[in-house]
């Protein structure tokens, strides 16, 4: 194997690659990816390594494996399946049960790739998806579902950016209408925002605001998620919960605030963050707050990514007594991926750079502040740190042998910080301030074994 300048090589994992000799230009970058397994080499040769060895790009569950001795070989945890291209799901109408569907991939859309679907009209209360790009343009976004007139027709696109999807009508006598989700970016463009779910004035049970659109996802190559719409409000019912982040190979999009309640309603919850393969995950979206009533809404969690992504923060409440909403977890770290096995048989000379590292866990989201006598919402969780994987690069003949070997476990995520207490006048029990969340688990750190032996 010879890979030269500025090139880059990509292998599968789980398969042996059997080599005479091996040649990594300063500047070239190995790579492997697959579903699951470890990067296995084995050169009958000589071997001169430089440039990047790139083990974290591989979606898998963990791999584990034990040599004839007993000694483990193992990868790391808690990979991010992250899907590009695809539009984001539509919201739905409040109350009103189902999901939107899946976008298109990158070869097949699900609508006119680069034109915005029209606005819902009477009898269509849940927002349109978003069209996934094809080979030319981004997604057009899903329209936004019908209240007491038609939704907003999602935009069209004419590059590689998705477009956004377009708002739900917005009020509504019934269940509110859901948010259009966003159209999928293609190559290295950004996904499109999802739309925002309509209001509603009912006071029907179950008749609760409409959910906004899931932001759509990036482009394979790079690119953001787009963002969550924001949920609907209500008055006397739920409102809508804040849509999806977009999943991204850059950040993941943010998720969208949950809706508010104006009257003596209930907030609702962010929408969670959108993973990321190869940067931050998307920001949770911030709980819906209240005027007069005692619930309000909870963040929402951030995605997973080589840095996890912020929890979002809890809402407040707006009745006398009522406690703060709790703030959304942190996002996870991605874990170093695959484990690296290789054999060389004759010289090797090393001097790569190989990263295999856990990413760092996100910060809890802070609690809502509590109202009058009420408490302050606890502070979200940190988000797990990734674990790193193990290196193992062993050769019979001479080694020489100066590699930057990165394969520590991520930090775990800082917990959130509860929020404030309310009135601090107040004379009843229950004015504390909220608990801190809890800090996220270190990654365990990969091991790390370059050596020369004389018995095999």
């Amino acid at each position: 194997m010879s890979i030269g300048a500025g090139a880059t090589t990509t292998l599968n994992t789980n398969q042996v690659y059997n080599y005479s000799s091996i040649d990594i230009n300063a500047t070239g970058t190995l790579a492997f990816t697959g579903a699951n397994g470890a990067a296995l080499i084995n050169c009958s040769g000589d071997a001169t390594i430089a440039g990047t060895i790139e083990l974290r790009n591989l979606v898998t569950t963990a791999f584990s494996a034990y040599t004839s001795n007993k000694d483990s070989l193992m990868s790391g945890s808690a990979y991010t399946a992250v899907t590009y291209n695809a539009g984001g799901a539509g919201g739905t109408a409040g109350g009103v049960a189902g999901n939107g569907g899946t976008g298109g991939t990158s070869t097949t859309a699900s609508g006119t790739p680069g034109t915005g679907g029209a606005g819902g009209t009477s009898g269509s209360k849940n927002g349109g998806n978003g069209e996934g790009g094809n080979s030319t343009t981004g997604g057009g976004g899903g329209g936004g579902g019908y209240g007491d007139g038609n939704g907003t027709a999602g935009a069209t696109t004419a590059n590689t950016n998705g477009g956004a999807g377009g708002a739900a009508d917005a009020t509504s006598t019934g269940p509110g209408a859901g948010g259009g989700g966003g159209g999928g970016g293609l190559t290295t463009g950004n996904g499109g925002a999802g739309g925002a779910g309509g209001a509603t004035t009912s006071v029907s049970g179950g008749e609760n605001g409409g959910i906004g659109g899931n932001g759509g996802a990036s482009g394979a190559s790079g690119g953001n998620g787009g963002n969550g719409g924001q949920g609907g409000a209500c008055t006397r019912t739920v409102s809508g919960i804040g849509g999806n982040g977009g999943a991204a190979y850059a950040t993941g999009g943010t998720g969208g605030a949950g809706g508010g309640a104006s009257d003596d309603g209930q907030g609702a919850a962010g929408g969670v963050g959108g993973n990321s393969s190869h940067g931050t995950g998307g920001v949770g979206g911030t709980g819906g707050n209240t005027v007069n009533g005692n619930i309000a809404g909870v963040g929402g969690a951030g995605g997973n990514g080589r840095i996890g992504g912020a929890g979002g923060t809890g809402g407040n409440p707006g009745s006398s007594g009522a406690n703060g909403a709790a703030g959304g977890a942190g996002g996870n770290g991605t874990s170093g991926s695959t484990c690296l096995a290789m054999y060389v048989k004759g010289d090797l000379t090393i001097s790569a750079t190989v990263t295999a590292s856990g990413g760092n866990g996100g910060k809890g989201g802070n609690g809502g502040n509590g109202f009058g006598a009420g408490a302050g919402g606890a502070g979200g969780a940190g988000g797990s740190g990734g674990d790193g994987a193990d290196i193992i690069i062993l050769c019979k003949g001479t080694l020489t042998n100066t590699a930057t070997i990165t394969n520590t476990g991520g930090n775990g995520g800082t917990g959130g910080t509860g929020g404030n207490g309310g009135d601090t006048n107040s004379t009843t029990i229950g004015k504390s301030n909220g608990q801190n969340g809890t800090n996220g688990r270190q990654g365990r750190d990969g091991r790390k074994i370059v050596a020369s032996i004389t018995n095999l």
